[in-house]
């Protein structure tokens, strides 16, 4: 089989995004079981790599110009790579993506398709939005969606919008979670918290600052505990966005004893020794975003994998977490609660109820990229004896 992966994200990027494709990139091209082709974005800070026999790399221009050349290009090399037997194509969908759909309509090559809920988050990325827009794009987003063997999304909240949205048969839908990466994000064994040392955090929140996040939520809450508890605690706010600047300026007007930090992106590296010396770890997201996406879960393995117990907003994606004693689960859109629950976990850490090589034993057995990678390989097997059947 050769499987061609077709993408237009920068792996370079220190975002969950790039975390993703640099992963994925690296499985399939290690992989000897098939021929897997990588295609995808040439990164903006790394002019110096080049094309090889399975990796190939576009530039892009980041205007409606850029992206259709970006469109042509990737046709191109689509159809040198498509002349083999048993050839399959899986895209990560992007608003502009084309050229897989129209390789798949013109050459009866099996496409799987996977995507997030693209027009709803037109508005919380601050995406072009106006009517003439979202008219076009669901036009190109039904022509991909009904080009596909298979359509793949990462929750069943996202899973279920599509499939109403653009009539979609059930059979054709598809749940893979993403998965995290064990060399990355793991228990170290030497480390040991001490609630005591003031350079342990308490909370680590690693993530995007949009609207649908809840970060705004979560600072209420640290803003509350801060003020009920005297004794100065260190709180590590990490990632960037657009409502990043107006939460960070809200908490520093406020006479906090507790040392809140918004570090910005920061390397996983150091993220994941952030993790080992905390107490917990947060995935605050609010009623939009749980009702709009839902939660593909991985930061909550992420934060597993290093021992860390998780506080999640309330969502049957989030089950898992107290089914398995994992953590706690806070109500969305209640900072109140959301500090009840970071209390419970203190309380519950300091006797001892969450034992750390559980966790991530946990995490190693539910949520590594490997069984991501495997459920993608396995579905596009079963695509191209669909194919097969078809002729």
């Amino acid at each position: 089989m050769r499987l061609i992966y077709v993408n237009q994200v920068d792996f370079t990027e220190k975002t969950g995004q790039g975390t993703h494709e640099k992963e994925i990139k690296r499985l399939l091209i290690n992989d000897k079981s098939i021929e897997g082709i990588y295609v995808g974005q040439k990164p903006d800070k790394n002019h110096n790599l080049t094309n090889q026999t399975n990796i190939f790399l576009i530039p892009i221009k980041k205007n409606i110009f850029g992206y259709i050349a970006y469109q042509f290009r990737l046709f191109r090399i689509l159809l040198r790579l498509i002349k083999q037997k048993d050839t399959i194509i899986f895209q990560r969908y992007s608003p502009t993506m084309l050229a897989p759909a129209l390789i798949s309509r013109l050459f009866k090559i099996p496409l799987i398709t996977r995507t997030g809920p693209t027009i709803r988050n037109l508005k919380i990325y601050e995406k072009p939005n106006n009517h003439i827009f979202r008219f076009l794009l669901n036009i190109l987003i039904r022509f991909n969606y009904h080009s596909s063997s298979y359509i793949v999304t990462v929750t069943k909240t996202v899973e279920d919008y599509v499939k109403e949205k653009y009539s979609m048969d059930a059979e054709k839908m598809k749940i893979i979670g993403n998965g995290f990466n064990p060399n990355t994000f793991f228990l170290k064994k030497n480390d040991s918290h001490s609630s005591d040392n003031q350079n342990d955090p308490l909370l680590v929140f690693a993530g995007s600052f949009h609207i649908d996040t809840g970060v705004d939520d979560l600072a209420e809450a640290l803003s509350i505990l801060s003020k009920k508890n005297e004794k100065q605690q260190l709180c590590i706010l990490a990632g960037d966005g657009p409502t990043r600047s107006d939460i960070e300026k809200n908490m520093s007007k406020l006479d906090l004893n507790w040392r809140i930090i918004f570090p910005g992106r920061i390397e996983q590296k150091k993220l994941n020794d952030y993790l080992n010396r905390a107490t917990l770890a947060v995935v605050p997201f609010n009623s939009m975003g749980l009702n709009q996406t839902g939660s593909a879960a991985v930061k909550v393995f992420e934060y597993l994998a290093t021992g860390t117990p998780v506080l999640a907003t309330r969502h049957d994606d989030h089950k898992f977490i107290e089914e398995n004693n994992l953590g706690i689960l806070c109500n969305p859109d209640d900072p109140e609660d959301m500090a009840e629950g970071i209390l419970k976990i203190i309380d519950l850490s300091k006797n001892k109820n969450f034992d750390k090589e559980r966790l991530a034993d946990y995490a190693k057995q539910n949520g590594l990229w490997n069984n991501s990678y495997q459920k993608i390989k396995d579905l596009c097997k079963s695509a191209l004896l669909g194919n097969i059947d078809d002729h």
